[in-house]
Order: C-alpha cells, then structure tokens, then sequence
C-alpha cells in the first residue's frame, strides 16, 4: 500500500465513520488511551535515565488529566490503533484492518502517527494525548 496524503485522507475518513457508529452490543471496553506506554517507555534502551523519569512523570500527569476530563462529552466507538498502515484498499473501497483495541470513548484518542509522518522529539511520546485532553476542555 502506498503512503501519501491521500491514504492519511483515507484513514481520517475511515475513522470518522466508525466514531459516528452507536454503540454495538459487543463487549467494547472503555477507552485507554495509555496502554502499555509505560512499559514502552521502560524498554527504550536510547532513553537516558533522567529523561525517562521525566516521561514517567509525565505520563503521570497526563494520567491524572484524563481522570479529571469533562463528563458527558461525546463518545463513539475508537479504533485503538488508527493509522495508515492499518488501511487497506480494496476494489470495494478501503477498509480498516486490526480491531485488536477497538474500544469506547472520546473520539480522536485512539489515533496515532507513525513516524513517516510526524517529528518525534521525547515530548512527542505523549504529545498526542495532551493535545486531545487540551481539545476536550474547550
């Protein structure tokens, strides 16, 4: 499959249709947006020990928002793992592929950029969810 803006498009407009679903009746759990991230950022052998203390903590404090996050805002059905190389074309059209953390909650959470598309700096590892909790207080 081919990467571009076009399947990043794609992508989007997959996920836009899948958040606007109701809920099913499957066992969806609710949404963790901080699955295994500390695990990760342990297994980072590149990562100081001082900046991985500051990611903890951080994740920690993105932890502690998330918790505290406005009640009653709108929730959908999340994909857990959304990105361009979980797209696949079809002659049917294009199709999520990789359901494994599909999950309920605020749309937009369960997005993420790999690295082809976006500069990674040791904010970036959970930049994404504090741009999403910054959204979701407005």
């Amino acid at each position: 499959m081919r990467r571009g803006s076009s399947t990043i498009s794609l992508s989007a407009g997959l996920r836009a249709k899948l958040h606007a679903l109701p809920k099913p009746d499957l066992p969806l759990g609710e949404l963790d947006p901080f699955v295994r991230l500390a695990e990760r950022i342990d297994a980072a052998s590149a990562i100081p020990g001082d900046d991985r203390q500051w990611l903890h903590g951080r994740l920690k404090d993105l932890k502690d928002q998330w918790g505290s996050r406005p009640k009653g805002l709108p929730e959908g059905v999340v994909h857990g793992d959304a990105w361009v190389g979980n797209v696949a074309r079809t002659e049917a059209g294009p199709m999520l592929l990789d359901f494994e953390r599909a999950s309920f909650g605020p749309p937009g959470v369960g997005s993420r950029v790999d690295r082809s598309e976006a500069h990674h700096d040791r904010r970036g590892v959970c930049g994404g969810v504090r741009r999403v909790l910054r959204d979701l207080r407005r």
